[in-house]
């Protein structure tokens, strides 16, 4: 293939990587005029059965697999008896670079990196194929932190005959899982042993095996005894720590049972880490340096010139007691100075009549020029003395306004007892003025009733912590009892939730929790579901530290109540 053309169609453009077992080419398309990459194997094991046979499963497995975040393949074809695939070009570089450039990554950028991963990994096995080679150089990423996996060469479909032989060992052994290195039979969690390790090694920077020889690690893989040796430093969360333990556990059966399972306890980590800092974008800042050589006092007309401004002693302008002067039309300002002649200063040369332009170039403003002020004062002082004067007579116009309403002579005698003729002659000054003095007395309760006034609306009470620590008791009662329908009640239940009630219930007879670190935020609330007690249905007790023993749940608040349980 030295012609580096391809079928006739495809032109090679570079060499992206180079193995021991092929090439890998970035290529043009010419009949769909888009780039593509190009695998192709050494001649020389070309005409290896078994690694062509290899190879072309590859294709096949690639090509039953159609998600984003997995590379498509386009075709399979052959030149000159060499095969080759024809898939899609990724921008980027693969996660190795990515890490050796960026070491440790960031927390919130592995843990994204590893769910693009996750579930890619969950649909491939959902399509009952395993990787078996989950490695940094294996996940590309690009520019915009896009995850695509790759080169699935040692895939193996479940659907399908293997091609290697009892106790044949295929895979890299530094994210190799023990079952993998022992040659035994793999399925998925395999590969969620390969993504922790890899997860691990973004978080903390470096890989667990990283001061043990390569031809030892397959020997510590397969010693039983002990975990894997993990080393966290202390700012990585709890939470973090708990998802690789449970990931790289030496038993399959207690190892992260899949890998949907995996992505909802990545998103649920995601979420309750704090939000990255918005970037602060600075103003630009405009740096004005005064010219020291224009004087402060005169103004000077903007001129569209290429010239520098002159850099000589202070121009003869006019002294700062002498009044500001517009510069008149028809002078030559072409030097951004007053031309100065031999032997005399601008000053001496200027005719005595320089200064009568001053008045003849000032605009003159509306107000000046027809003499409007004033009209407009007198105006608007009349119209503020017509309608004050209009204001107090209409005051006084109201004020005798109630006099026909008041309550009629007998509703206000109607208590008065009567009087002799004696009583009449002598106590008839005193009788008036009581009179008038119950007239007063009576118009009070006939005064207008002040309106009612608008209901006060009351805030809305914030959800009571005794409520939240009642819903989260129950909630802890009807998971420890398996009580499907209150759990439904009290929390909103996805599939992948159903699937863990279901393995909890079918190997578990008594399970025994605890709720910890409750944490009351803006509009929800936090805690931890933690496992204390396990007993299997053979009536075993199973320690806490073998399965997953944490359950992040989040509660909501909707008005004056806290919502169904989130998990």
């Amino acid at each position: 293939m030295s012609d580096q053309v391809f079928s006739g169609k495809y032109i090679v453009l570079e060499v992206l990587a180079k193995g021991g077992m092929g090439v890998i080419y970035k290529a043009l398309d010419q009949t769909l005029n888009r780039v593509v990459a190009i695998k192709a194997v050494h001649e020389h094991l070309s005409g290896d059965p078994s690694f062509t046979a290899r190879f072309l499963r590859e294709a096949r497995a690639m090509a039953r697999l159609d998600h984003h975040n997995i590379v498509t393949i386009h075709a399979v074809e052959e030149e000159h008896g060499t095969p080759f695939i024809v898939m899609e070009y990724c921008p980027g570089s693969n996660l190795r670079s990515f890490m050796q450039a960026r070491k440790p990554v960031s927390l919130r950028t592995s843990l994204d990196i590893a769910l693009q991963v996750a579930e890619a990994l969950a649909y491939a096995h959902d399509q009952g194929i395993v990787h078996r080679d989950i490695k940094p150089a294996n996940i590309l990423v690009d520019s915009r932190g896009r995850v695509k996996l790759t080169d699935f060469g040692i895939a193996a479909a479940l659907d399908e005959v293997s091609i290697t032989t009892v106790g044949q060992v295929l895979g890299t052994p530094e994210y190799m899982s023990p079952e993998q290195a022992r040659g035994g039979k793999v399925d998925g969690r395999a590969d969620l042993y390969s993504l922790g390790i890899v997860l691990y090694e973004m978080i903390v920077g470096h890989h667990p095996f990283r001061s043990i020889p390569k031809s030892v690690i397959q020997s510590k893989l397969l010693d039983t005894e002990e975990e894997i040796p993990l080393d966290f430093s202390d700012n990585i969360p709890s939470l973090v720590k708990a998802i690789i333990e449970d990931l790289v556990r030496r038993d399959p059966e207690y190892r992260m049972p899949t890998a949907r399972f995996l992505v909802t306890q990545l998103k649920e980590c995601l979420q309750t880490l704090p939000s990255p800092p918005e970037s602060a974008t600075e103003e630009p800042t405009i740096v004005v340096t005064p010219d020291t050589a224009r004087h402060t006092k005169t103004r000077m007309t903007p001129l569209a010139s290429s010239r520098p401004l002159y850099q000589a002693s202070p121009p003869p302008y006019p002294s700062p007691s002498q009044p500001d002067v517009l510069p008149r039309k028809g002078v030559d300002r072409s030097g951004h100075a007053p031309a100065v002649t031999e032997g005399k200063t601008d000053v001496t040369s200027r005719p005595k009549t320089q200064n009568k332009p001053e008045t003849r170039h000032l605009p003159e403003s509306f107000w000046q020029r027809y003499n409007v002020l004033p009209l407009v004062t007198v105006t608007l002082a009349t119209t503020m003395v017509l309608g004050g004067l209009a204001f107090f007579l209409s005051r006084g116009e109201w004020s005798r306004s109630p006099e026909p309403s008041t309550p009629p002579q007998e509703d206000r005698t109607i208590d008065i007892p009567p009087r002799s003729d004696r009583d009449e002659g002598i106590q008839g000054p005193d009788t008036s003025s009581e009179r008038r003095r119950s007239e007063d007395s009576g118009r009070q309760p006939a005064m207008p009733k002040p309106e009612p006034q608008p209901p006060i609306h009351k805030k809305p009470i914030a959800p009571s912590r005794q409520q939240l620590d009642r819903l989260l008791s129950e909630f802890q009662t009807a998971y420890e009892r398996q009580d499907v329908s209150s759990l439904h009640r009290l929390s909103d239940i996805s599939h992948d939730r159903q699937m863990f009630l279901d393995i909890m219930a079918n190997n578990y007879s008594v399970i025994r929790t605890s709720i910890q670190d409750v944490e009351i935020k803006n509009d929800r609330a936090t805690a931890t579901l933690i496992h204390e007690e396990l007993v299997d249905k053979n009536g075993e007790p199973v320690a806490p530290d073998q399965i997953m023993r944490s359950i992040r749940i989040t509660v909501r608040k909707e008005g004056d109540r806290w919502s169904k349980v989130l998990w």
